[in-house]
C-alpha cells in the first residue's frame, strides 16, 4: 500500500489483522493510532521515510511477527506501548538522534521471549517529562530485549537500569 503524503493519521485499527499486508509506504504521516497495524502479521516494511511522524499509539505494531525495520524518527515526540508480541528475531528499531527526549510512558512493550536484532537509541528516552523541573523519571526495562544495542552521541542519561535484570539476551553485545 502507498499511501499519498496528503494522509495525516492512521486512525485507531485500520489495518487491524490485515495479514495479507507485506508492505506499506506512508511517508505524510504524523499520527499512527492505536492497534493501527495490531495482528499484521506478514508486514514486513513500514515505510522507509517517517519524517513527519510525532505520534505512535499503543499496540500500534503489536504481533507484527514479520517486522524487519522501523526507523523512529527525530520529529518523533511520544510513542506508547507499539511493539508488543511476536517480533521477527530480525526487527531493527533505529531512534534518530535528538536533542529532544522521546516519550515513552509505557516502554516500548517488547518482551524479553521475542528479542530483536538490534535498537540504536539516537536520544534520551523517558517514562515522563516533568515540565519546569530538572528531574526527569528515566526510561526502563523492555529495550535490552535485543541482541544488539547502539547509543548516539545525543544520549546523556539512562539513570537507574540495571542490564542483568532488564536484558534476555546476551551481555558481552552491550
Amino acid at each position: 500500500i502507498i499511501l499519498p503524503n496528503t494522509v495525516k493519521m492512521i486512525g485507531y485499527s485500520a489495518f487491524y489483522n490485515v495479514r495479507s499486508l507485506e508492505k506499506i509506504q506512508m511517508d505524510g504521516v504524523e499520527n499512527i493510532a492505536d492497534n493501527a497495524f495490531e495482528g499484521c502479521e506478514n508486514l514486513k516494511i513500514a515505510s522507509t521515510a517517517l519524517n513527519r511522524l510525532r505520534y505512535i499509539g499503543q499496540s500500534s505494531f503489536f504481533n507484527c511477527r514479520n517486522l524487519e525495520k522501523i526507523i523512529i524518527p527525530s520529529s518523533c515526540k511520544k510513542v506508547g506501548s507499539a511493539f508488543g508480541g511476536y517480533k521477527s528475531p530480525k526487527f531493527t528499531l533505529i531512534i534518530e538522534d535528538s536533542d529532544e527526549p522521546l516519550l515513552c510512558p509505557e516502554g516500548l512493550g517488547f518482551h524479553p521471549d521475542y528479542p530483536g536484532q538490534k535498537m540504536y537509541i539516537g536520544r534520551n528516552l523517558w517514562s515522563k517529562i516533568y515540565k519546569g523541573e530538572e528531574d526527569h523519571n528515566f526510561f526502563y526495562g523492555d529495550i535490552y530485549h535485543f541482541r544488539e544495542m547502539e547509543y548516539g552521541d545525543k544520549v546523556t542519561a539512562m539513570l537507574g537500569i540495571n542490564l542483568k535484570r532488564y536484558y534476555s539476551g546476551d551481555l558481552e553485545n552491550l
